[in-house]
């Protein structure tokens, strides 16, 4: 899984692409966050549209949610849009 993040002066937006992995998730929660100009309740954009989200299991979207929450202190009332190209892709991002 490979990600790129980028500031745009009002957002963050984020391009997934590859196979999806637990650690890939787990990475770009952690640079979103980490990022010089990000504060809690920022914006972004999530674009999933070259993500292939098959390889993930159930436990893995489970640990996705909880690395979320856990850090959901530094998202604040995060707004998030989250583009994907395929039914399972929204399936997964709305679990």
């Amino acid at each position: 899984m490979d990600f790129e993040v980028h500031y745009n002066d009002e957002f963050f937006e984020v391009k997934t692409r590859g196979d999806a992995e637990l650690g890939g998730f787990e990475e770009f929660i952690a640079v979103v966050l980490g990022h010089e100009q990000w504060k809690p309740g920022a914006a972004f954009l999530v674009d999933h549209s070259e993500l292939n989200v098959g390889p993930l299991t159930v436990a893995d979207v489970r640990d996705i949610a909880e690395i979320s929450a856990r850090r959901r202190a530094e998202f604040g009332r995060a707004r998030v849009a989250i583009l994907v190209s395929r039914n399972l892709e929204y399936g997964m991002a709305g679990m």
